[in-house]
């Protein structure tokens, strides 16, 4: 992997589970360095597989991601209020692509 900190700063370890650039320049190198680097990028390749099979498959835990779903379905009514007092709050402010989205609730509670 050749990423971007953006997203990827605090998941990927640079030079062990891939490769974190921050400019045009750098993204260059280490392109080149992986193009010219089979071996490396096999190892780097593998501790990658080896953290994603340890570390972030759904497999390991979905019932975390269940229970949160769960707790957002709770919440629902909270959130839709939250949602529409955002909305106002930018339509107030001017944003008029807030315009189209008719009455949140309707949208949004599918449950």
């Amino acid at each position: 992997m050749l990423a971007s900190p953006t997203v990827y700063a605090n998941t990927v370890k640079d030079g062990e589970t891939g490769f974190i650039y921050h400019d045009v320049n750098e993204f260059y190198s280490k392109l080149k360095f992986l193009v010219n680097n089979a071996q490396k990028r096999c190892e780097v390749a593998e501790k990658a597989y080896d953290y994603v099979k340890h570390n972030r498959l759904l497999s390991q835990h979905y019932e975390e991601r269940w229970d949160w779903y769960n707790e957002l379905i709770a919440r629902l009514p909270e959130l839709n209020d939250e949602t529409q007092k955002r909305i106002e709050l930018l339509q107030d402010k001017g944003y008029k692509a807030f315009g189209g989205f008719g009455n949140v609730q309707e949208k949004v509670e599918v449950f």
